[in-house]
């Protein structure tokens, strides 16, 4: 049988039946004292909630994004679709005003990430990564 390596996925074209072998991998960590890790199920943030609500599996760098939605939703009272497709109960940022405010946040919360969303987005402790 055959065993596809990494380099022959790009010799896969549009159109045609394959197959493909995906590796998951689980990764935990101890909390703290050992590492930064969270646990978010004993211990959820308000974007771990949302997140949940929303349908999408937690991870900090997902996190960081919807961390800097919800300050854009706080301040300009719209989402922004750069960041996320949707933010329940918000209209998306449209006009001049309402994009230009969505930037400014975005790039404030961006530069200051470590004062806004380090601790509403912690490092998860469980994680999965796919080789």
């Amino acid at each position: 049988s055959y065993y596809p390596l990494l380099d022959d996925f790009n010799k896969i074209k549009t159109g045609v039946c394959t197959s493909i072998r995906l590796k998951k991998i689980l990764t935990k960590n101890l909390p703290e004292p050992y590492t930064n890790c969270r646990n978010l199920v004993e211990s959820p943030t308000d974007l771990y909630v949302k997140m949940k609500e929303m349908g999408y599996l937690y991870t900090q760098k997902v996190c960081s994004h919807f961390c800097r939605q919800f300050y854009i939703v706080e301040k300009c009272k719209c989402f922004s679709l750069l960041v996320t497709n949707s933010w329940p109960g918000q209209k998306m940022c449209f006009n001049s005003n309402e994009t230009l405010c969505s930037y400014d946040v975005y790039m404030n919360v961006t530069a200051n990430f470590e004062l806004y969303c380090k601790e509403k987005c912690p490092i998860e402790c469980d994680y999965f990564a796919y080789e």
